[in-house]
């Protein structure tokens, strides 16, 4: 039989559970507020615990501060707790500060070294995100000197819990020979990992090394496997590579419409080599019923973003009137811009046209055109500034 608790013993044992309750039961009540989203209530107990230096409610204090939970947004006081919070050791306010400034986002300026400081606090912590931004910055040599053997280190410390972006990452090191010998079968194994998670860059990837015949000879049926999972999960080189693989009949039956099909997914992504394919297909009627208007439409769209076979292409258009009333200056602006990219028949069209064809006012009009002209940034492009 137990002896009963001595007096004294009890005493002892019921300050203990006073103190834990004391401790834990504020920062409870904060989160069952904000739980049940009344949030005026959640942040007036999260603050008195954050001025008691509570790294939980600091942390938590400036999320709300960050997104306007009750109080309106205030990126400096957000700031200020996310910095509180991660100076007591907060693993999870250190990475998002680490960010933060990896970023440049909430007001702060884009700084590498203070990333590279905060994410070295959380990774050393185990927070895989954190490794993986560290990874980054040492891969870049941003904020910390250039290493990529240092980088592998912690890609495989945040790829050992999981991370599909490390896995990732580890199989473009093996690829490339970036911190390890270069190793393509390795390289597939780990590009193999993320893909098996679902992460459409490594299949992309495991496609390509089939394509291209990476650590084995091409295997364009697998290549297509690979192309297909990743075209499927909207990965926009995929689907280019796909339409390629349909057009040519290349580890699949030659099929022009599904050759199109690929390219328009690609090209409503802002795809630009899949934009020229589609105003081929439409000139030729590849796949389609034949359309000037159509071709012209995907010709100015990729050659908007600088593509220089579709600015040839939309060159001869205007040069021709085909689609679109004959613009002699813009065809020539066209070909001129075609022509600085190397597209040398663009250079010789421009030069015929205005020999044979335009007036000095013209040509001085179009080359006019041709230095203000600037490439506009695709749909694709400008979402993955915005991720950024």
């Amino acid at each position: 039989m137990r002896s009963p608790l001595t007096p004294a013993a009890a005493s002892i044992l019921l300050t203990l559970v006073l103190s834990v309750s004391a401790a834990a039961g504020p920062y409870e009540d904060a989160i069952a507020a904000y739980d049940k989203k009344d949030y005026v209530a959640a942040y007036r107990l999260l603050r008195n615990l954050a001025e008691q230096n509570d790294d939980r409610a600091e942390y938590k204090l400036a999320l709300m501060l960050d997104i306007g939970q009750g109080v309106p947004k205030d990126p400096i006081e957000s700031n200020k707790w996310y910095r509180l919070a991660a100076e007591h050791g907060n693993s999870a306010a250190q990475h998002d500060l680490g960010a933060l400034y990896y970023f440049g986002f909430n007001g702060l300026p884009r700084d590498y070294s203070e990333a590279a400081k905060w994410t070295r606090l959380a990774a050393d912590q185990g927070i895989a995100e954190s490794q993986c931004i560290l990874a980054i910055l040492y891969d870049n040599g941003q904020g910390v000197p250039q290493d990529h053997a240092e980088a592998t280190k912690w890609y495989r410390r945040a790829a050992d819990q999981g991370m599909v972006e490390a896995l990732n990452a580890l199989g473009i090191g093996y690829e490339l020979g970036s911190g390890v010998p270069q190793d393509y079968v390795k390289a597939a194994e780990w590009y193999r990992r993320a893909a098996d998670k679902g992460f459409p860059q490594a299949e992309f990837a495991l496609g390509l090394m089939n394509y291209n015949g990476k650590g084995s000879p091409p295997d364009y049926t697998m290549a297509a496997k690979w192309f297909q999972r990743a075209g499927d999960n909207g990965f926009v080189r995929a689907q280019f590579f796909l339409g390629i693989m349909y057009h040519q009949g290349q580890g699949v039956p030659q099929d022009y419409g599904e050759a199109l099909k690929w390219f328009r997914l690609a090209a409503e992504q802002g795809d630009a080599e899949s934009q020229t394919n589609l105003g081929f297909a439409y000139r030729s009627g590849d796949g389609v019923e034949a359309s000037d208007v159509e071709a012209l439409k995907w010709f100015r769209l990729a050659a908007d973003q600088g593509d220089a076979m579709a600015q040839k292409q939309l060159g001869i258009m205007y040069a021709n009137g085909n689609g679109v009333p004959q613009d002699l200056v813009r065809a020539h602006m066209w070909l001129n811009l075609a022509s600085a990219k190397g597209e040398t028949s663009a250079a010789t069209m421009r030069d015929v046209l205005a020999r044979r064809f335009m007036t000095k006012t013209q040509i001085v009009e179009a080359q006019t055109l041709a230095r203000e002209w600037r490439p506009k940034i695709s749909t694709q492009e400008r979402t993955l500034a915005h991720d950024r």
